[in-house]
């Protein structure tokens, strides 16, 4: 299941089950405090054009790979050498009859015996939705240049790659990412911790990145538990848990 479906469950678990979720909210600094542990976070709501802070015991940072809760903790990242540059391409095309005798929800497609562009060697087809969503990951040659390219410059590998005339597809967005492999040093400081992407990112294979961040999220939380247990009264505001702006 793509990001985008399953993003929306978690937020309608969450807001049924006692989790406050602000939307339009930026976050813009934290201070942990030395005389009581705890965490003391200010943020920015974008639509009254304020600040305003939230006491926390804890701050669970999983905003992403840009995470500015990292930056301000002064955690290090490792970073591999080499990383290399994708394009996503979402789009719309009916594949189901081909997908009648060996149904798949990811496709690596070679063209051997075709002339690729250089900025369209290999061509990975993400089941969004079944079968008529698609996410086709480019990948260009090695040593080409960088860029996002126009929509037409892409149809014609498009339709290389899915190999089929009678398919018409149309395109719903572009964008292009940094195969990444960084790792930080330290997952935490103090009782502010990182999660996700925010102190991890994998190439995207095989669901890498969903599936830590998940691993994440539930090796902190029995261990938070473990730590608090015993204590009589539960506060609602005993974390706070900063995603994405």
């Amino acid at each position: 299941m793509p990001q985008t479906l399953l993003e929306p469950l978690l937020i309608r678990y969450a807001t049924l089950n006692g989790f406050k979720c602000r939307w339009d909210t930026k976050f813009v600094s934290f201070k942990q405090e030395t005389n009581v542990p705890g965490v003391t976070t200010t943020l920015f709501d974008k639509v009254t054009n304020q600040n305003y802070r939230v006491r926390s015991k804890y701050l669970f940072g999983c905003d992403g790979a840009r995470s500015p809760i990292i930056q301000q903790l002064g955690v290090p990242m490792i970073k591999r050498p080499g990383q290399g540059f994708a394009i996503n391409i979402l789009l719309e095309a009916d594949m189901a009859h081909l997908m009648e005798n060996r149904m798949g929800n990811l496709h690596w497609v070679l063209t051997p015996d075709k002339e690729h562009p250089a900025h369209a060697w290999i061509g990975c087809f993400r089941m969004v939705k079944p079968w008529n969503e698609w996410l086709c990951i480019l990948f260009p040659s090695p040593g080409a240049e960088r860029k996002v390219r126009q929509e037409s410059e892409y149809i014609k590998r498009l339709r290389e790659l899915i190999g089929d005339d009678s398919i018409d597809f149309k395109i719903k967005g572009i964008s292009t990412w940094l195969i990444n492999e960084t790792a930080a040093e330290e997952y935490s400081k103090g009782n502010v911790f990182g999660l996700g992407d925010a102190v991890h990112r994998h190439p995207p294979n095989h669901g890498l990145g969903s599936n830590t961040c998940i691993q994440d999220a539930h090796n902190l939380a029995w261990k938070v538990a473990l730590v608090d247990k015993g204590e009589d009264d539960y506060q609602p505001r005993r974390y706070a848990i900063l995603g994405r702006n």
